[in-house]
């Protein structure tokens, strides 16, 4: 009967043992988990902090995209007054026809890095271009008034020291267009 205790014993210290080998096991291997969880956890945080510092690279890059756009560059050859001679070569507008001609004086200046040049047709004061020179080219638009539905875009390209060639184009709020080609020579 002693041996029986005995190896009753011995069966359930052997049992115990399994038991806590097994709770010890899945206690390292709930710690191992831990441990991932909080290595994923802190690998997170830090693609957040690349995502964000790339999108503010990205909005700076934008914006100095945007800056650059807006930079003209001087050019001394533009300032004067220019004889301006259009012919109508399209138009989708009523009142409008091709081969209808226009001329214009242009007095061009500049005001900061913009240049302005400023109409008059008949001796009366018409209306107001601005842009911008660069890349050897010279891209103006119509200051528009508020009540105006129209807008006026020319893009010129030297030609010779005191000439320019491009084109005018007018859009309608009908959406109707009007293209001239424009020639533009220095007095």
């Amino acid at each position: 009967m002693k041996t029986c205790y005995f190896f009753c014993l011995v069966f359930m210290l052997l049992l115990m043992s399994c038991g806590k080998h097994k709770e010890e096991k899945t206690m390292n291997t709930k710690e191992s988990l831990d441990a991932r969880e909080q290595q994923l956890h802190n690998w997170e945080q830090q693609l957040q902090l690349k995502e964000i510092r790339l999108i503010a690279l990205q909005s700076n890059l934008d914006s100095t995209r945007r800056q650059l756009d807006s930079i003209g560059i001087y050019n001394s050859a533009l300032v004067g007054n220019w004889h301006v001679k259009m012919l109508c070569t399209e138009t989708t507008c009523q009142g409008s026809a091709i081969g209808d001609t226009k001329s214009e004086q242009w007095n061009i200046s500049y005001q900061g890095n913009r240049v302005v040049a400023k109409v008059t047709s008949n001796k009366r004061f018409n209306r107001i271009y601005s842009g911008l020179y660069k890349k050897n080219k010279l891209r103006l638009t119509s200051e528009q008034q508020p009540d105006s539905k129209t807008a006026i875009t020319i893009n010129l390209h030297p030609t010779s020291k005191n000439k320019m060639e491009g084109e005018r184009e007018i859009r309608q709020q009908d959406d109707c267009k009007i293209i001239y080609t424009v020639e533009i020579e220095k007095l």
